[in-house]
């Protein structure tokens, strides 16, 4: 394993899509998207990530495999519903890491909430 991801959704641990990653990903710890990203609910069942200059949201921090990331672009819809992108994240010491994220690629409904964590 040697790439990072930062998931912020329904991939983290203990929610419905955390089997996609489970057995080909090491956790690292809590994280946070670097300054740039916003994480929007829109009442759909898990969140959206945009890159529209927030302040960033919270998420976890995975090392994962080949596996883990072709599995996570074929749930995500990459590259049309959802892009694989290298994002830069904090680690929980503060440390600045790239990692790969999901961004939306859609239109944020104008009733959208914006949340900072999932």
């Amino acid at each position: 394993m040697n790439e990072k991801a930062f998931v912020y959704g329904t991939l983290k641990r203990g929610e419905s899509n955390y089997g996609v990653i489970e057995g080909n990903s090491k956790y690292i710890g809590e994280a946070k998207a670097g300054k740039g990203y916003s994480l929007y609910d829109m009442n759909h069942g898990f969140p959206y990530m945009v890159d529209n200059g927030g302040d960033g949201c919270n998420g976890e921090l995975f090392e994962v495999n080949e596996k883990a990331i072709e599995r996570m672009d074929m749930l995500e819809g990459h590259p049309s519903f959802y892009k694989r992108t290298e994002c830069e994240v904090l680690d929980s010491r503060g440390t600045k890491l790239k990692a790969w994220t999901y961004i939306y690629q859609g239109h944020i409904d104008e009733d959208a909430i914006q949340i900072n964590e999932w």
